[in-house]
């Protein structure tokens, strides 16, 4: 997760407030794409599952993972957010939102 450590997030934070969205491309290896997509697959993993059509938010699915998170998905949290979080204060700030984002990540 080397990716993590070595983007440019100054980049990413111009983009986010050039465009409104950023990509940082090849986060995740093939290999760890394709564990978390066979994963997808087995019931067991999530707590929760919507149907996003129920609520006319267009069409698929969102789940959420049962606790404890996958080894993936909690590195991925522990790494990423104290990166995204003066992100998003800042577009907060730029929206005129008073939401002011803190990192707390629980270990369960």
């Amino acid at each position: 997760m080397d990716k993590i450590s070595t983007t440019d997030w100054q980049k990413v934070t111009k983009e986010m407030n050039a465009k409104g969205y950023a990509i940082v491309p090849k986060v995740l290896t093939n290999k760890q794409c394709s564990e978390l997509i066979q994963g997808d697959y087995n019931a067991l993993n999530y707590r929760k599952t919507v149907s996003m059509e129920r609520y006319r938010f267009g069409l698929g699915e969102y789940k959420y993972f049962n606790y404890p998170l996958p080894n993936l998905i909690q590195f991925i949290r522990e790494n990423i957010y104290p990166k995204l979080t003066p992100i998003a204060n800042t577009r907060m700030k730029v929206l005129n939102i008073e939401t002011v984002f803190r990192i707390h990540i629980p270990n369960f």
